[in-house]
C-alpha cells in the first residue's frame, strides 16, 4: 500500500503541475501590447518600417499612437491601421509546432473622425484562419478614449513559423480606422492532453483517500 500510495502521490503531484503549466502559457506574441519603443505618438510609418517592437509594417499608413488610451489601462500605447480608405497593416512571425492549434486574442476600437456611428473593419489571419471582424462603432471624437471590444480565433499551425497579420478593410461607405491592442497568442490544450489529466486526477485522488482512511 506504501508503494501504491507513494506512486499515486507523485501522479497527484505530476497532474498538479500540468494543470498549472496549462493555464500559466506564455504569450506568444512580442510585444502584444504596443508598450515598446514608447513615447510620443509616431504618424504614418510605411511599409517595411519595424519602428513598433516585433512588428513590421505591411503597407502604408500605420500609426503608433498614446492619442486614444489603452484598451486594458494597463498601458498607455495603440496603433492605428491605415488612413482613410490608405490601407496600412503590421505583422509578426511567431515561433509555432506544425498541427498545434494557438488561440488569438486581440481589442479593436473605431475612429472615423466626424462620421460619430462608424465601425471599423478588420482583417487577421494566421495559419489556417483569415477573417474580418467588425469593431464597435465610434461614439466619441477625438480625443476621447473609444469603446473598445475584445475578439478572437483559433488557428492550425501549418509550419513552424506562422504569420500573424492584421490589416484595416476599407469600403466606399465606410473609411473607419481600427485601433488595435492587447494581442496575445497561446497554444490550445491538446485533447488528448486533456482526457489524460480528467481521468488520472480522479483516480490519483480515490487512491489518496483510500490510503489515508486505512
Amino acid at each position: 500500500m506504501k508503494r501504491s500510495l507513494g506512486y499515486f502521490r507523485s501522479v497527484v503531484l505530476l497532474a498538479s503541475t500540468l494543470a498549472n503549466n496549462s493555464g500559466h502559457t506564455q504569450n506568444l506574441v512580442l510585444n502584444g501590447d504596443f508598450e515598446s519603443p514608447g513615447g510620443p505618438d509616431h504618424s504614418f510609418l510605411t511599409a517595411g518600417d519595424t519602428y513598433i517592437t516585433g512588428w513590421t509594417v505591411t503597407a502604408d499608413w500605420v500609426s503608433y499612437w498614446q492619442f486614444f488610451g489603452d484598451a486594458t489601462g494597463a498601458g498607455t500605447h495603440t496603433v492605428g491601421l491605415g488612413y482613410f480608405r490608405t490601407p496600412g497593416g503590421i505583422e509578426q512571425s511567431l515561433a509555432t509546432v506544425p498541427g498545434q492549434s494557438y488561440s488569438v486574442s486581440f481589442y479593436v476600437a473605431s475612429t472615423s473622425g466626424a462620421e460619430l456611428g462608424a465601425s471599423a473593419l478588420l482583417r487577421a489571419s494566421a495559419g489556417d484562419f483569415s477573417g474580418v471582424f467588425t469593431g464597435p462603432p465610434d461614439t466619441q471624437p477625438p480625443p476621447s478614449n473609444p469603446g473598445w471590444q475584445q475578439f478572437g480565433f483559433q488557428f492550425r499551425a501549418q509550419s513552424p513559423t506562422s504569420l500573424l497579420v492584421f490589416e484595416p478593410l476599407f469600403t466606399p461607405s465606410n473609411t473607419a480606422v481600427p485601433l488595435l491592442d492587447s494581442v496575445e497568442v497561446v497554444p490550445v490544450p491538446e485533447p488528448s492532453f486533456l482526457l489524460l489529466l480528467g481521468t488520472v486526477w480522479p483516480l490519483a485522488r480515490w487512491f489518496q483517500r483510500r490510503a489515508e482512511k486505512s
